[in-house]
């Protein structure tokens, strides 16, 4: 069947994997694009209040974000961003895949929701077959654009570049020419997670990148972009993220 993104069909080509999994189409999820009132959330639209850096109580929505395993690109060093070149899994981040599979075997999520990145999709297909699930790709979930510096050896941008230092956030502005900065991120990502947290939907597995992770941890937790953290997240992490009766999410390392 073809691809859909939200009821635009795509050709099968387009996937990493071609016809592998089946993809739902928009009926199955019902995010929009849409953010209230044209804002751009930042971290004060999804604090919730000093509970939110771990999940207390058993009650409550939950879904998981799960950073994709090694790369190709990760393996060499190299900066990925949204660069279209960048391939694919190694064969050891497709056992990473495997074993977030495994971990997710008894969450109870009904939806496989993934960015169309090359390295995520591939992540996002394993799982899904693990759990018998269907995918659904939502471009939000890609991981920050780099600009002029995706395809470019790491060591050759430093922290300060990307407006990041010591693992802290220390100017939200800063990029690389071309590139997506903090602040903007991090919009995006707040813009997912409000919707995500506003609507009714099937518990999912979100599969994306590891500074779209970092972004959503941060806000979760209520950081402001001078306090907040950019936290280091290892191939094929697993985040747990539930919401309470309140509407407040929390997060825990779930794996």
């Amino acid at each position: 069947m073809p691809l859909s993104r939200f009821g635009s069909s795509v050709d099968e080509s387009a996937s990493p994997e071609g016809d592998v999994v089946e993809v739902a189409h928009a009926t199955a999820y019902e995010l929009g694009a849409t953010v209230r009132d044209g804002q751009r959330p930042g971290p004060e639209l999804l604090a919730g209040g000093a509970g939110n850096r771990g999940c207390g109580g058993q009650g409550g929505r939950r879904f998981w974000l799960v950073r994709h395993g090694e790369s190709v690109w990760n393996r060499a060093g190299l900066i990925q961003g949204q660069a279209p070149a960048a391939p694919g899994l190694t064969p050891r981040g497709r056992e990473q895949a495997a074993a977030a599979a495994a971990a997710l075997a008894s969450s109870g999520a009904e939806l496989v929701i993934a960015s169309g990145l090359c390295r995520a999709f591939e992540t996002a297909t394993i799982i899904a077959e693990r759990l018998a699930l269907p995918v659904v790709v939502d471009d939000r979930l890609q991981e920050r654009s780099l600009g002029a510096a995706e395809g470019q050896p790491e060591a050759d941008f430093r922290e300060p570049v990307l407006g990041l230092l010591q693992g802290s956030v220390f100017d939200p502005d800063r990029a690389p020419n071309g590139a997506e900065s903090i602040r903007e991120l991090c919009g995006r990502v707040g813009g997912f997670l409000q919707e995500l947290a506003g609507r009714t939907a099937p518990p999912a597995v979100l599969v994306t990148h590891g500074d779209v992770i970092a972004a959503a941890l941060a806000l979760v937790a209520g950081e402001s972009f001078e306090e907040m953290r950019w936290r280091e997240v290892a191939n094929a992490s697993l985040f747990e993220f539930r919401q309470s009766t309140t509407g407040d999410l929390s997060w825990m390392i779930f794996h």
